[in-house]
């Protein structure tokens, strides 16, 4: 929550202090709170442990993919699709379409628990449902949009009867319904009519839009 915090914070208001602070906090994770292909939960005194829940992994990846619409450095994207890649094979349950917030790798537990709602923090499931449906602009993949309206439908009850506790979720089903934004961006990023494009969308404020961006014409570098 922090890492995207800054990265639109950064965007927004025209702060290289936050940018540097979203890349570090970004490359932190990364380098830290991952082991073995596996997101872990906690770090203290140098070291990471217990293994990531799905709120976990779809935070982080949203937080990436946050830091990638910022820097339109590639990347970060590739970064937060394999962490949702990871996610999908952890978390999600195909047979009864949707996500458990324990991975399959988990210790056993009486009840595998999932979190529905929405409350002072969003559940894991509406971040990764958002994420998940802007990756798929991103990179055209379906299994993302299949996934996501999977997930969509099998909380459409739960919006309907309880809207208020459910806000992520809706915010998600808007990017659903709606024909979201998508923005491209061609230039080098160093150049000042660049620079200043980049800051007409971020300083609007855009629901429902992914941003990505190439320095030539062909999408090479």
């Amino acid at each position: 929550l922090m890492l995207r915090s800054f990265a639109e914070a950064a965007a927004v208001l025209d702060r290289p202090d936050y940018r540097e602070a979203a890349e570090n906090n970004g490359s932190f994770l990364l380098e830290q709170l991952e082991q073995d292909h596996r997101v872990l939960r906690t770090f203290k005194d140098g070291k990471a442990k217990l293994k990531g829940y799905l709120e976990d992994y779809s935070f982080m990846a949203d937080g990436l993919l946050a830091v990638y619409e910022l820097t339109l450095n590639e990347w970060w994207l590739v970064q937060s699709r394999r962490l949702i890649d990871n996610m999908i094979d952890l978390f999600w349950e195909e047979d009864e379409g949707m996500f458990y917030d324990t991975g399959n790798d988990h210790e056993q537990l009486l009840i595998r628990p999932r979190e529905f709602f929405d409350n002072a923090i969003p559940c894991g499931s509406s971040v990764a449902v958002e994420v998940l449906l802007k990756l798929n602009l991103l990179t055209e993949e379906e299994i993302y949009r299949t996934v996501a309206t999977r997930a969509l439908q099998s909380v459409g009850p739960l919006m309907s009867q309880h809207p208020l506790g459910m806000s992520r979720w809706l915010c998600a089903l808007d990017f659903y319904v709606q024909t979201p934004k998508e923005i491209a961006i061609i230039g080098s990023l160093s150049e000042t009519p660049t620079q200043e494009l980049l800051k007409t969308i971020y300083q609007q404020y855009l629901p429902n839009r992914v941003i990505t961006g190439s320095e030539t014409e062909d999408g090479s570098g």
